[in-house]
């Protein structure tokens, strides 16, 4: 029995029609029929974000949100402007990006891509809604009062055109020449200029330079220092230049020029020459050749290569933004108050702070790993080079052997404890109620790693002068906007200090809504990720993310046309877009927790989220690995007041009509395999009607109790004792009754310890007969109620060694475990006042009490000074497991525990989880690359 997950959307021809939306005409308010809309609120057209309720000619409630942002480019161009400060750079063009519409049971969408984008698509919940040629989409038949999770992707397709080149081994040949000869204190360049040879000219002073142009001069300086200089004045000067030629070889020279002169300065001089060709070259040299640079460093010289302009199919390219919307409710009677109400409530609330981080990392181990021919041919050459000033004793031999070090990472949330997982980060954070945007820069290390001794043999931290932050807000109609210029170079690279540039521009706009937008470009080398969060929450969401490419997209550096072909390497390298736009946008999701346990949550639309061990991430299970980031691997719906329980290794859903959904489930716990009991990637349905179940979060054993009040386990069998016994199986694979004849509502495991609570609050407990006859079974039980004194519970919780309970009055017993005896005997321990929520982790317990927590080890007897008390979070809410709190509000707290090194003491805290993500990452990107060991 599988649970059904049906689509989020479908046509609806016969309901009431949706709201029309068009960003071309962002001031329309009409529904599909073309019927005026009823406005009652209009934040104005003045704020940066606008909000339109009111109702339609069918009495519906609607709200539109209208996003105002930059605009970005057509997605082969490159800002005209990469120089200077970000201080410098005019304000960008302004106008609607965004418009969404939701009535009760429709939705509409409008927005701008970039230019030449010709195919859009709309998500639902996960749930494709179409691909069309314009970025206008309607949706009928949702729900009311329901969250749904939009994603809209634009996409420019692939078409041909003229790439720029360029060759790896061509360029790390020069540069490790260089560096012999400033080993061997000569010069391989008689200019000089230790960036001669490198394949463009400096990003952040050139947007526009050519990446297979050879820069053997100063751009901005004359090609000689005297024009009427003697030319063989100069030891190093072509013997046959003309003092009155342009040294640059222009083709269009006057043909009567000296006939003693560098053919390149006259391409008509010799018809059977190549006019580009050195004095020395073969006399065969094509004529029809480029006309420019050296054939030894322009790669398009190379006499195998095409010499016409290189044509290239580009590959697709896509920008994609992530909204949480919610549709309003439907009242019963169309009063206008009652239907702005419901308009009002559906439309984005106010945060009162909003964080952004944007992080450049490299995902692989080592670039000798990672990387391909070209990004090893590149690396080499910086490390060879970086040996002369690092070490004044090493050759460029000793490189050979020595790597990169890269972040070794997937995509992944910022958290407050992490060391530098990055190249860069610029960071952004916006306090609307102080009025203010503070930004930080920050460069992780680079590290050089001898990989014959696995040692770390240098690092050096990339400067952060050239990262640069421009702000411009308008807190009253709660707009904060960021242009940020970001210009980063290797440390270990020195010949190429003016090339290899971690570079990006963006424009950020924040609003007091939640939304976050951003607009510009970026180099794709390395990975760009960039993480929103609201309120200061422990979540962050994803805003976008995309991965590395190569790193000749650092060393090429501002393309006109930024596609890129490798040449020199077999096999030839695809076209690259070593440039793209950036185009994102997420808000503040509109979803709230309705379950949380153990890392684990189920929202109030069924969106299933989680982080932790991958056992229990259906699609996102990869083998000894985890994920530190919530992803959603499923959503399922229709499921009334689900209960979730998170055992580690198995997860399950409990609804209010007794059915029973699990998924994973080792030691076939998910409860529905007869025949292995595996893993299953997604909810499936448990036999039978439930009316209360609980797993321990060892992951061992399910047990619950089911509508006429019997326990059943599976996974681990708690009376498994050794294999000497095999009426005893290891493991049940479906649901084993261990009872039989009692009313029990609630029960409780941990490894071979089982209590139950019966309908009347009775403590029931398993006593053994060791005096039974042997027949396969190593143990013989039999049900016994505690005996004490007619005291009656409310709850029951199991932990390692102790059973505990709970009184309505706020008194706690527990039951010693000493394996069955007919003697053992409860005790009363303590009493906490207004004690509520008994939650047992296996090895702790804790309860609510008021507005504190209370916890201790379940190990020993409790008594009143061997509990802590920690302050609840201070909003309504109830315990969901030891450690987790669920507010009414729909927050997630989540209860952790630090080791203080001053101290020496334990300290535990509550960090706010927040509401569920806006967007999920794919399993690829958000799984842990399993650690490597360097």
């Amino acid at each position: 029995m599988a649970l059904s997950v049906p689509t989020a959307a479908s046509a609806d021809p016969a309901g009431p029609p949706a709201i029309r939306v068009d960003v071309q005409h962002p001031d329309r308010f009409v529904d599909v029929d073309g019927g005026e809309l009823t406005v009652s609120e209009d934040s104005g057209t003045a704020a940066k974000t606008r909000v339109v309720t009111g109702h339609t000619s069918d009495g519906l409630p609607f709200t539109e949100t209208l996003y105002y942002g930059a605009n970005i480019t057509h997605a082969q161009e490159t800002p005209a402007d990469d120089s200077g400060d970000a201080e410098s750079d005019p304000d960008p063009e302004i106008s609607v990006q965004t418009i969404v519409a939701t009535t009760p049971t429709t939705l509409s969408i409008s927005w701008r891509a970039q230019s030449d984008a010709s195919r859009f698509e709309l998500f639902v919940d996960g749930t494709s809604q179409g691909v069309q040629d314009d970025s206008s989409f309607v949706v009928t038949g949702l729900d009311a009062d329901t969250s749904y999770a939009l994603r809209t992707t634009a996409t420019t397709v692939a078409r041909t055109v003229t790439a720029d080149t360029f060759d790896p081994e061509a360029w790390a040949d020069k540069i490790n020449a260089e560096t012999a000869a400033e080993e061997a204190g000569t010069s391989a360049d008689p200019t000089g200029d230790p960036t001669a040879g490198a394949p463009t000219a400096d990003p952040t002073a050139d947007p526009t330079g050519d990446p297979t142009a050879e820069p053997t001069a100063e751009p901005t300086a004359e090609p000689t220092a005297d024009p009427t200089a003697d030319p063989t004045a100069d030891p190093t000067a072509e013997p046959t230049a003309d003092p009155t030629a342009d040294p640059t070889a222009d083709p269009t020279a006057d043909p009567t020029a000296d006939p003693t002169a560098d053919p390149t300065a006259d391409p008509t001089a010799d018809p059977t020459g190549d006019p580009t060709a050195d004095p020395t070259a073969e006399p065969t040299a094509d004529p029809t050749a480029e006309p420019t640079a050296d054939p030894t460093a322009d790669p398009t010289a190379d006499p195998t290569a095409d010499p016409s302009p290189n044509e290239a199919q580009t590959p697709e390219f896509s920008t994609s933004q992530n909204l949480s919307v919610r549709t309003p409710s439907a009242p019963a009677t169309n009063s206008a108050r009652k239907l702005n109400k419901a308009a009002r409530a559906a439309a984005p609330t106010p945060v009162s702070t909003t964080d952004f981080k944007y992080r450049t990392f490299i995902p692989w181990s080592t670039i000798e790993d990672g990387g391909d021919w070209s990004d090893q041919a590149i690396q080499k050459a910086c490390i060879a080079q970086s040996n002369v000033r690092r070490h004044a004793n090493e050759s460029a031999a000793d490189a050979a052997h020595e790597t990169f070090l890269g972040d070794n990472r997937s995509f992944q949330q910022p958290a407050d404890d992490d060391d530098h997982p990055y190249r860069t980060q610029t960071a952004v954070h916006v306090d609307w109620g102080e009025g203010h945007v503070i930004t930080d820069k920050d460069t992780g290390y680079t590290r050089i790693l001898d990989e014959n001794t696995g040692k770390v043999v240098a690092t050096r931290q990339a400067g952060t002068d050239h990262i640069t932050f421009k702000v411009n807000s308008d807190f009253a109609e709660g707009y904060a906007h960021v242009n940020i210029k970001h210009f980063a170079n290797d440390p270990f690279c020195p010949a190429v200090k003016q090339f290899g540039s971690i570079s990006y521009h963006a424009f950020v706009d924040f609003y007091v809504t939640g939304l976050v937008r951003v607009a510009g470009w970026q180099y794709t080398m390395p990975s760009h990720e960039a993480w929103v969060r609201w309120n200061g929450t422990q979540n962050w969401s994803n805003l976008f993310h995309s991965s590395a490419t190569h790193l000749y997209c650092l060393v090429v550096g501002g393309a006109e046309v930024p596609v890129v072909i490798v040449r020199g390497g077999q096999p030839s390298e695809h076209p690259t877009w070593c440039a793209q736009p950036l185009k994102a946008l997420t808000n503040r999701s509109t979803d709230r927790w309705a379950d949380v346990q153990n890392g684990m949550g189920i929202t109030r639309s069924g969106q299933i989220w989680g982080v932790g061990d991958t056992g229990v991430l259906g699609k996102y299970a990869y083998y000894g690995c985890s994920v530190n980031t919530l992803v959603n691997p499923f959503q399922v719906k229709g499921l009334q007041s689900p209960k979730l329980t998170n055992a580690s290794r198995a997860a399950y859903l409990l609804t209010s009509n007794g059915q029973l959904y699990s998924w994973g489930g080792w030691y076939g716990m998910n409860g529905h395999d007869p025949d292995s009991g595996t893993p299953t990637d997604s909810p499936q349905g448990v036999d039978g009607s439930w009316r209360y179940f609980d797993a321990p979060s060892d992951g061992r054993t399910a047990i619950g109790v089911t509508d006429d009040g019997t326990i059943k386990v599976w996974g681990a069998n708690p009376d498994y004792d050794y294999d000497g016994y095999p009426a005893d199986p290891y493991q049940f694979t479906t649901p084993t009754a261990i009872s039989s004849g009692i009313d029990f509502v609630q029960a409780a495991v941990f490894y071979h310890d089982v209590i139950g609570l019966d309908s009347a609050g009775n403590i029931w407990h398993r006593v053994d007969n060791y005096d039974a006859d042997y027949d396969g079974h190593a143990h013989h039980y039999t049900w016994e109620q505690y005996d004490v004194g007619g005291k009656t519970f409310d709850e029951i919780a199991q932990g390692s060694g102790r059973g505990w309970a709970l009184r309505g009055d706020g008194e706690i017993y527990s039951f010693p475990d000493t394996g069955g005896d007919v003697d053992d005997v409860p005790t009363y321990d303590t009493t906490i006042d207004g004690a509520t929520n008994l939650r047992s982790s296996g090895y702790s317990v804790s309860v609510l009490s008021g507005d504190s927590i209370s916890g201790w080890s379940s190990w020993s007897a409790l008594n009143d000074d061997s509990y802590w008390t920690d302050a609840a979070p201070n909003v309504p809410g109830k315990l969901t497991s030891a450690n987790d709190f669920l507010a009414s509000d729909g927050d997630w707290y989540s209860f952790t525990v630090a080791y203080n090194d001053i101290t020496g003491e334990s300290v535990g805290s509550w960090s706010n989880v927040g509401l569920p993500p806006s967007s999920s990452l794919a399993p690829d990107e958000a799984t842990f690359p399993c650690p490597v060991n360097t």
